[in-house]
């Protein structure tokens, strides 16, 4: 990229896994796109996402949405033309406690309500999946059709084939902020130009709310810290993805095992700072009913945010500040991993290969934002709230016929980000 003006009729703005698939489904329609990313294509948390493709355990309103990225993710591998370690093996979540079935037994009426294939396992059956693992289980529940696959080989797939198409990709790019005229974006202003648009697409992760913020687009969101573990090459155990009450984990067919924390306790950090404060009001509730899934850490994060704020040049806003770099929490680590060696006395010598962290932007009802804004004109949301991995191709296929045709196939009005200043927000638990 030169710093002469060019102009596009998309842009997007996030290199992540809702950018890439955007990016890519406009350019099948024939939409001329640019991509602009401030570092890598998918080095921030679409690199680092666990790689778990299940539609059990999230919220009702996302599930018939997840259920057609679930169809949708059978035949990406072949749409993208690439390896993306795809594996349809199903999904299991175990529980040990009467309170963790009373949750399975939760997942699986909702999973019923919306069609999904989900089934209540008991104890002997949990054990016939996985002969390996040990535990006291007292029941499981089974997706046979969800699966998982590795996040950064998926994310730079898209980002290949929309290249192909003759999109564009603007790496180590910098989008320092939107112009608008008339009411309307005209143009996305970088760090080596501008680029010249009438539609915009911000999907930038933890970042986006400061990206669309001085225009006056408001998005409450709180950002968290997860840590992950890569075991070293282990014998064959399962193609399930596994969601345990202390540890969650599926195995690579390298024989790697990815591991992070199961669905209670907690199983996140929330490093506070200046933007914990804002729009409080709407995360109270949740935060009340989840307040077990959650560390809430007071540090360096906070004077770093303080810093952040108190800098005039916009060429460092998006580099630096509390999410420039996710520190691993180590007590994380050493959880996961002692819960692996317990559940599988045989992997007690497997040694931890490398970690990693990365940041996670959710919102209070804890589904994504999707969709145009009211103003200014031309600028859509895309900000995957915790679901980007699993529903990126489905988000990414939506929002291009949203922009190109003037509507999706699937209705993304419980996405819509206006929601949280139209009245209460529904219930938001997390259920597994």
């Amino acid at each position: 990229m030169t710093d002469r003006a060019r102009a596009t009729d998309v842009g997007v703005v996030g290199g992540g896994i809702v950018g890439a698939a955007t990016a890519y489904y406009l350019a099948r329609r024939r939409t001329r796109v640019v991509r602009v990313e401030k570092g890598v294509i998918g080095g921030e948390q679409s690199g680092r996402a666990w790689g778990f493709v299940r539609r059990q355990g999230r919220p009702p309103a996302a599930l018939a949405l997840m259920a057609e990225a679930g169809r949708q993710w059978g035949g990406l591998a072949a749409e993208l033309d690439a390896d993306i370690e795809f594996v349809r093996g199903g999904n299991l979540a175990v529980a040990e406690t009467p309170a963790d079935v009373a949750r399975l037994e939760e997942g699986h009426r909702a999973a019923v309500a919306a069609g999904l294939d989900a089934r209540l396992l008991t104890a002997a059956e949990v054990r016939g999946l996985i002969p390996a693992m040990r535990g006291d289980w007292r029941a499981g529940l089974h997706s046979p059709d969800d699966g998982h696959a590795e996040p950064l080989a998926v994310t730079t797939a898209f980002a290949r084939a929309a290249r192909k198409l003759g999109a564009e990709v603007w790496e180590h790019c910098t989008a320092l902020g939107l112009d608008v005229r008339n009411g309307a974006v005209c143009a996305v202003e970088t760090d080596r130009g501008r680029l010249e648009t009438s539609q915009v697409v911000a999907a930038g992760g933890v970042w986006t709310a400061a990206l669309v913020e001085p225009l006056g687009v408001r998005i409450p969101l709180r950002v968290v810290r997860s840590s992950v573990a890569a075991t070293r090459p282990a014998p064959p155990i399962t193609r399930l993805g596994v969601w345990g009450p202390i540890l969650a984990f599926r195995q690579r067919a390298n024989g790697e095992m990815y591991l992070g924390n199961g669905y209670r306790g907690a199983s996140a950090d929330h490093d506070l700072t200046l933007a914990s404060l804002r729009h409080l009001r709407f995360f109270l509730r949740a935060y009340r009913d989840n307040w077990r899934l959650l560390r809430v850490r007071l540090g360096r994060d906070l004077l770093e945010d303080v810093a952040y704020h108190l800098r005039r040049d916009p060429r460092r806003r998006f580099s630096s500040g509390p999410w420039a770099a996710a520190r691993v929490s180590a007590r994380a680590v050493r959880g996961v991993e002692r819960e692996l060696r317990r559940l599988f006395p045989d992997l007690a010598g497997l040694a931890i290969a490398r970690t990693w962290a990365g940041f996670i932007e959710l919102t209070p009802d804890l589904l994504p934002v999707l969709g145009p804004v009211a103003s200014p004109r031309g600028l859509t949301l895309a900000v995957a709230a915790s679901h980007g991995f699993s529903m990126g191709p489905v988000i990414g296929r939506a929002l291009a016929d949203a922009i190109v045709a003037g509507g999706a196939a699937h209705d993304l009005a419980p996405f819509r980000p206006s929601r949280f200043w139209e009245g209460p927000l529904p219930h938001a638990r997390k259920v597994l």
